[in-house]
């Protein structure tokens, strides 16, 4: 499956690294992101990470902010990952998936 995520070079998305952009933007979409018993994003599985099963889905989710996280050093990433390690999540438009090596 093809998954496409936002991250910067160190390999981190906007969640998790306290990107200006991100902590002051209130209105992006909230999607669940683990097709797991509670959907929340604290449920994945330890050292995966959370993408998109489209580009357009990942540019809607962070449309208001997209251009200030490319600033912010923020770029989109394609990743092809294998069968078995990625579930996607209820509304699908998120995917948590192990990144390949």
């Amino acid at each position: 499956m093809d998954i496409w995520r936002l991250e910067n070079y160190k390999g981190v998305g906007p969640y998790s690294s306290g990107s200006n952009a991100f902590m002051l933007q209130k209105s992006l979409p909230f999607v669940e992101c683990a097709n797991v018993d509670c959907g929340c994003i604290g449920c994945m599985p330890i050292n995966w990470v959370c993408g998109c099963p489209s580009k357009e889905i990942l540019e809607w989710m962070f449309g208001p902010i997209l251009k200030s996280l490319t600033i912010e050093g923020f770029f989109i990433k394609k990743y092809e990952v294998q069968e078995g390690d990625y579930i996607l999540g209820k509304s699908g438009k998120q995917v948590i998936f192990k990144k390949p090596k």
